[in-house]
């Protein structure tokens, strides 16, 4: 209905359920404490995450020390499935160095994938970002 209607007219949805604005909406605005931190589209907001993940399997997989330690990479956790779950930013080659230590240490690396961020996890930290600022003025 809300799809329909925005055909012929402007349609304002105030939701905290982000997979709905997801569904439905074009352009989206995110408030926090009263102010907007973010105005663009779906995809602009996507784009405007400053980290991404990276979802990696391995036939031999190491130790979350040496994983750490052989890739310089803090920002790392083991899933429930033994999977590794890395953030980084934005704007970093990780996959060279990642494939780089998985072969130099016989990991068998056996699946690499770019993870897309969710609405949710956008939001969170579009607004963590905002509690940070607004802490260090």
């Amino acid at each position: 209905l809300i799809r329909e209607l925005s055909t012929r007219h402007s349609v304002i949805l105030s939701t905290h359920i982000l997979p709905e604005v997801e569904a439905v909406c074009d352009r989206v605005k995110i408030m926090h404490r009263g102010q907007i931190v973010f105005s663009d589209s779906i995809e602009g907001l996507r784009r405007s995450q400053q980290t991404e993940m990276l979802l990696l399997s391995f036939s031999r997989p190491p130790t979350l020390d040496a994983f750490t330690q052989a890739t310089g990479i803090g920002a790392v956790k083991i899933l429930d499935n033994g999977q590794f779950q890395v953030a980084c930013s934005a704007d970093s080659p990780l996959t060279e160095s990642i494939t780089q230590a998985a072969a130099s240490h016989s990991w068998g690396l056996t699946q690499l994938i770019p993870q897309r961020a969710s609405l949710e996890d956008v939001f969170s930290e579009l607004t963590l970002n905002a509690n940070k600022s607004e802490e260090s003025a």
